[in-house]
């Protein structure tokens, strides 16, 4: 497990002994009536213990290396950029009864995203796997957790939420890639992502709307889909095969 500081191990026992009766609300933490908890734009939901964010789509084509970062981090190759700090993030996970650890005793997810009028797709449909060549399958990604130096959050610092194959030690959650995935190339597959218009019609170059969306966290089970087969849904039922025969994005850089 990563050294996390003192007073973040004392808050989240706090957290935990607290229970539904009270919430440390020095960290800014509320609970609804229904018991989800809101901690800053990290919405922690009661009924399916799903951790959601707001985001906007950054990256709409070539290589990216992250999935989610704030605008300190690597925006340059992110495919989503919040406003949400990494370090509340990793609280939430924290608060919901995460544990945070390597890719073996880490919590896992599958990570979803929701646009338009509540359009929920696999964020892994928007990748192309352009080592492998084919439409990168649903995998996992396990709460890895951010180091600290000197009291502060590292990932916070760096500005990386979500890592997609760089394996970064200062990031909240990483891909659940063995070293030989982890080098791999994945491309946005723009064709998938919501329309956008751009920003000024007259100037390409000024680049597209920022489309929003909401990053959504879901606690996943059993073995990774990381060989492409057919995985399990949350509700037991078949979820469907990714397209084997999709055509490689092409790739600016």
């Amino acid at each position: 497990m990563k050294p996390l500081s003192l007073a973040f191990f004392l808050l989240a026992a706090c957290a935990a002994a607290a229970g539904e009766t009270a919430l440390p609300e020095k960290i800014g933490a509320r609970r609804d009536r229904a018991g989800n908890i809101l901690l800053g734009g990290a919405f922690i939901r009661k009924s399916d213990r799903t951790i959601s964010f707001p985001g906007r789509i950054n990256v709409r084509e070539g290589v990216i290396e992250v999935l989610v970062s704030t605008r300190r981090g690597r925006m340059h190759e992110s495919l989503i950029v919040t406003d949400l700090d990494p370090f509340q993030l990793q609280m939430a996970l924290i608060l919901a009864g995460y544990a945070n650890g390597d890719r073996k005793t880490g919590s896992a997810f599958h990570i979803e995203v929701i646009s338009g009028k509540s359009v929920r797709t696999p964020v892994d449909e928007w990748l192309y796997d352009n080592t492998r060549k084919g439409p990168k399958p649903r995998g996992r990604y396990f709460f890895a957790g951010s180091s600290f130096k000197n009291g502060q959050c590292l990932a916070s610092l760096e500005g990386n939420l979500i890592n997609i194959n760089s394996m970064d030690k200062n990031t909240i959650l990483n891909a659940d890639l063995d070293k030989d995935e982890a080098l791999r190339e994945y491309i946005v597959r723009t064709e998938k992502l919501p329309p956008a218009k751009l920003k000024d019609p007259d100037s390409p170059l000024e680049g597209s709307e920022e489309i929003p969306v909401r990053v959504i966290l879901i606690p996943a089970a059993g073995k990774s889909d990381a060989s492409g087969e057919t995985g399990q849904d949350l509700k037991g039922g078949k979820t469907d095969p990714p397209e084997k025969h999709a055509e490689a994005p092409q790739t600016r850089r």
